[in-house]
């Protein structure tokens, strides 16, 4: 079972994350630059994650044969579960 709480705890790591980047570089940089400085504040805080990760949806449990790449994927080890952020240009 999930523990909201640690759950909770590490989204909100990965929330302050990024705005954390948001507040170093500014508004209205490009999209590649948001992505490396997120990488960069990922690994300065130990966080978990790989980029460019293929994604495979699934439909009522049944993997579908659609895909399409996320910005960064972490996952939480403590629990197994896993979660997806995305970087979007601001």
């Amino acid at each position: 079972m999930i523990d909201v709480k640690v759950l909770k705890d590490h989204m909100y790591d990965v929330i302050s994350a990024i705005h954390e980047v948001h507040r170093e570089l500014g508004s209205g940089i490009n999209e590649f630059c948001y992505q490396e400085g997120l990488e960069l504040e990922l690994q300065e805080r130990n966080i978990a994650y790989s980029r460019e990760a293929p994604f495979h949806p699934t439909y009522h449990g049944r993997a579908m044969q659609a895909s399409f790449r996320v910005d960064f994927m972490g996952q939480r080890k403590s629990t197994g579960g896993v979660f997806y952020f995305i970087v979007f240009c601001i």
